[in-house]
């Protein structure tokens, strides 16, 4: 049991700092959500669902602009497709 605690502390310690600059990120989409009239727990599930918080904005916009859901969630892939060539360009 000792040595799954020492990972766990580990991999703790390793993720703080990306943590820590998610926290202040989160707590502005958070905000621009629910500003733009999305009820608090569809805020929370694009932060399980979407990957990317430039979609997660993207989204928060379109529906307060009313748009389709269908272009909602085009224009979430589209946005999240960017990782897929990050991956792709570190892949080598």
């Amino acid at each position: 049991m000792n040595t799954t605690r020492t990972a766990y502390l580990a991999g703790l310690r390793d993720q703080a700092p990306g943590i820590l600059g998610n926290i202040p990120f989160g707590m502005i989409t958070g905000a621009a959500a629910v500003a733009a009239g999305v009820d608090p727990w569809l805020a929370m599930a694009m932060s399980v669902i979407v990957f990317a918080g430039a979609a997660q904005l993207a989204a928060i916009s379109l529906m307060a602009q009313s748009a389709p859901g269908g272009i909602v969630v085009l224009t979430v892939l589209i946005v999240n497709l960017r990782m897929m060539m990050y991956s792709a360009a570190m892949a080598p």
